[in-house]
């Protein structure tokens, strides 16, 4: 039997010791590049959501109703003529009775409108000169007027009309900037008064229409 020498034995263990070394980081590469069964995917997601303009409103309000009468000449402040106003409350020159009712329409009030869109809104209003209004009689005394007022607190911010102005057939500024939000103060109301000439012609006295529109603004 031939004997091994140490030398030859500490060869053959460092040879061994190379060789289990490599035979793991072998494996243990193969291991990493193996799908590994029951190992956790995460994907990910979003939501989203897109707010478009919405440049609206509402007319809720939409008809003033005078009814028919006369001018009362009979009272002395009544001599020319009768004033009705259209507004928070009906006002027959200032409760003088200058205005005999011969129908009882329910008692108008101004017109009245809502920013229901999503912006703020300028708000113009176009209607009938008082001499198409009237077609030509009365003048000059005869006219069809307008204001507008905040129908809920703080709804104009800007550029509201307070005082009456003659409607001239153009697009008249009524509101500046009308707000949407909040919802307790996004309405806006227009007054309308017409000054009636004792000596007008028997007949029925209306305009076709009344124009309101809005435009966003900041």
């Amino acid at each position: 039997m031939v004997d091994i020498s140490n030398r030859t034995l500490a060869l053959l263990l460092v040879t061994a010791i190379v060789v289990s070394l490599g035979f793991t980081m072998f494996s243990l590469n193969k291991i990493d590049q193996a799908s590994i069964t029951g190992r956790a995917l995460t994907q990910p997601g979003n939501v989203t959501l897109n707010i478009q303009d919405a440049t609206s409103i509402y007319l809720y309000k939409s008809l003033v109703d005078f009814g028919a009468g006369y001018v009362n000449t009979t009272k002395a402040t009544c001599a020319t003529n009768a004033t009705l106003n259209a507004s928070y409350r009906y006002i027959d020159s200032n409760d003088n009775d200058c205005w005999v009712g011969t129908t009882e329409p329910p008692r108008p009030t101004g017109l009245a409108l809502e920013n229901d869109g999503n912006r703020n809104v300028t708000i113009t209003i176009k209607g009938p000169t008082p001499a198409g209004f009237f077609q030509g009689q009365g003048a000059p005394i005869a006219n069809i007027s307008w204001k507008s007022r905040n129908n809920e607190t703080g709804s104009c911010v800007s550029g509201l009309q307070a005082t009456f102005i003659s409607f001239d057939s153009t697009a008249q500024s009524a509101c500046g900037r009308l707000l949407f939000t909040p919802s307790i103060s996004d309405d806006l109301a227009i007054d309308i008064q017409v000054i009636i000439p004792a000596g007008l012609p028997v007949g029925g006295y209306s305009n076709s229409t009344i124009e309101l529109t809005a435009a966003a603004v900041g």
